[in-house]
């Protein structure tokens, strides 16, 4: 059952692999039906614009309310079996909000802020699996995983901090040496001392790297009468060729020679 308020919206969708139940809306927003669970876990409610993941299973009764035009804001839950779904939302909006997908945010971090964050993060993720209700099951997986993100930010800031502080703006480039040119011979960071470098690092197999090519180009055109050199790193190790080497090696050259790729172009199977 649902009221979706500020909404057109003529149906809204059940799904998951291999079910789909289509619930029809009514003029005044609500909604209602009985679905048959194929089996119980994860499924996706769609009206079309918003989306949600909800869990649920045969005998639950899950209520929906929400205003179409604030959807993350405003969707709430209630009736039988509604606190594991409600568990997902809470948990999507926390790692949107702490950037939990993102362990740059937390890396870039100073030490005592570092600290601070993590406690933050873990007291919360704990916090919304407390209610009673949440399905058992998910509840463990969910304790494990949490785990484990924890470790894994505590166990890799040190080196991640260092990294990203040689990196920030302002800091000395790192270093690379003797990479194999396109045009022949090796090359180093070195070789372009007096000129500012733009570093494009990018693969054959890499697609978005693929549709940045034009918009290099472009670049390129630009400042085709300014002391920058162009840079461009393949790091085309075998991944998309069967880990083939000699063929992602030859595939390097012969895109740079089918779409008349300018600048310097590097190989670097190893970096």
């Amino acid at each position: 059952m649902g009221y979706i308020s500020n909404s057109e919206v003529k149906n809204i969708d059940i799904t998951r692999k291999g079910f789909d139940k289509r619930i029809k809306v009514n003029s005044d927003g609500t909604f209602s039906d009985t679905v048959k669970i194929i089996k119980k876990g994860y499924h996706t409610f769609n009206d079309g614009e918003n989306k949600i993941l909800i869990h649920i299973k045969n005998g639950d009764v899950l209520n929906f309310e929400y205003d179409y035009s604030n959807f993350s804001k405003t969707v709430a839950f209630s009736g039988v079996g509604f606190e594991t779904t409600a568990y997902l939302n809470k948990r999507k909006k926390l790692y949107a909000k702490e950037g939990i997908n993102n362990p740059k945010l937390f890396f870039k971090l100073e030490p005592d802020a570092f600290k601070d964050k993590v406690k933050r993060v873990e007291d919360k993720l704990n916090k919304i699996l407390e209610p009673k209700g949440i399905d058992s099951l998910l509840k463990a997986k969910e304790l494990s995983r949490n785990t484990k993100l924890i470790a894994y930010l505590k166990q890799n800031y040190a080196k991640e901090y260092e990294n990203l502080a040689r990196l920030a703006k302002g800091s000395v480039s790192p270093k690379f040496i003797g990479y194999e040119n396109y045009n022949g011979g090796k090359t180093s960071l070195d070789d372009f001392k007096g000129n500012f470098v733009y570093i494009d690092v990018w693969a054959t197999w890499c697609g978005p790297c693929k549709r940045e090519i034009p918009h290099l180009k472009t670049l390129e055109d630009t400042y085709k009468n300014k002391k920058i050199k162009f840079v461009s790193i393949s790091l085309d190790n075998g991944r998309g060729y069967k880990n083939d080497v000699k063929k992602a090696k030859e595939a390097w050259k012969s895109m740079i020679k089918g779409r008349n790729m300018k600048g310097v172009q590097l190989y670097a199977d190893k970096a």
